[in-house]
């Protein structure tokens, strides 16, 4: 296969990966938002911290968005693997993602903690942090993910449940 062709049928499947990409840029907005609103009282400048008086509506409104978070962040996870799916199976890859994440949650949200860990540290450095995090984060991420895919559809595949 030509480098010609190699970038045409890559072309090809761009909009599948639209759709699977602006459903996590919504998840990844509600989570962004919901800490911010829950996360904000306290990080006031020059002010007092917020009463503590559970009836107040801003703590009833801290723990509703705390909980859209942690949703957000469930789902986000469950959806994780729709770039390998939507690119390896000619498909939106969402329904693939969620059906091989079932069960594997904590284990695919703990890979991803710890590469979003690394990001951040990487981030950190100054001047180069960002470039180093394209460079070397970023890419260990993608392949991290499409390992996982790999493995959780080779253990579906043979029915294997662990």
């Amino acid at each position: 296969m030509g480098l010609q062709e190699a970038l045409s049928k890559g072309l090809e499947r761009v909009p599948k990966l639209l759709v699977p990409a602006m459903t996590g840029l919504a998840l990844y907005v509600l989570m962004t938002v919901g800490l911010t609103i829950a996360v904000s009282p306290y990080i006031s400048v020059g002010t007092s911290l917020p009463s503590q008086d559970v009836s107040s509506p801003s703590i009833v409104l801290q723990v509703g968005v705390g909980f859209l978070v942690i949703i957000g962040l469930y789902f986000a996870t469950r959806l994780r693997l729709y770039g390998p799916a939507s690119v390896l199976e000619r498909n939106f890859g969402l329904k693939t993602s969620w059906r091989l994440v079932k069960r594997k949650w904590w284990k695919l949200f703990a890979i991803l903690l710890i590469f979003g860990t690394m990001g951040a540290i990487v981030s950190r450095i100054p001047v180069a942090g960002v470039y180093l995090r394209g460079l070397i984060v970023d890419p260990l991420t993608t392949i991290a993910i499409t390992l996982v895919y790999f493995r959780l559809r080779e253990a579906r595949s043979s029915g294997e449940e662990h």
